[in-house]
């Protein structure tokens, strides 16, 4: 119990950091946002969503993207090849794929303080969610809680892939290994060398 273990990556990895965090906070490409940092810009998980129609005057930046829980069963009425739903139909919402809001209305009955969504989905999307989550039509989701949408960070996006993220080889000081584990070692490339021989 509260014991640290600090790891020694060498000192050209130390130095390397050090300049790195330095010179970050002046580089960080002005573009960039992540997409909690935008939520907590914007006044939290609460604030309105915008719709399709909206992101043409107001678009969200182009670091962020929507996603929607929604599990689809294709067996609604359809027409001209989309699928009209309700997110009451079904209890369980266990999908978490791209989506677009289409609309936003505050709902009869609802007590969340929160308005509700009808959302599209479209197969085009199929490539980012897992096989059971696939669909093959577009579908219009009506009643979509302000809970069951999130702005999540574009894939490659985040920190990591920044242009001027840190990345430097891990150093291995000297003796951070037992001699006992290094002679081991040894030992083993000798026992193969004598059993080849044989």
């Amino acid at each position: 119990v509260d014991e640290e273990i600090v790891l020694d990556y060498g000192a050209s990895w130390s130095q390397a950091w050090e300049a790195h965090v330095e010179k970050y906070k002046l580089d960080r490409e002005s573009s960039y946002t992540s997409a909690p940092e935008y939520i907590k810009a914007i006044g939290g998980e609460n604030v309105e969503l915008r719709t399709e129609k909206e992101q043409r005057i107001q678009p969200y930046p182009s670091t962020v993207e929507m996603f929607c829980f929604y599990k689809a069963h294709e067996k609604h009425s359809e027409k001209n090849h989309v699928e009209y739903s309700s997110w009451d139909d079904d209890e369980s919402h266990t999908c978490f794929r791209p989506c677009k809001i289409l609309e936003r209305y505050q709902a009869k009955g609802n007590t969340a303080g929160t308005p509700e969504y009808t959302i599209q989905l479209v197969p085009g999307d199929n490539t980012r969610v897992i096989e059971s989550c696939l669909i093959h039509r577009t579908y219009v989701v009506s009643n979509m809680p302000h809970n069951a949408i999130k702005l999540v960070d574009r894939p490659y996006t985040t920190d990591v892939f920044q242009r001027r993220s840190f990345r430097h080889e891990l150093g291995v000081p000297e003796g951070l290994y037992p001699d006992s584990w290094m002679k081991k070692k040894l030992r083993g490339k000798q026992s193969t060398q004598i059993n080849s021989d044989e």
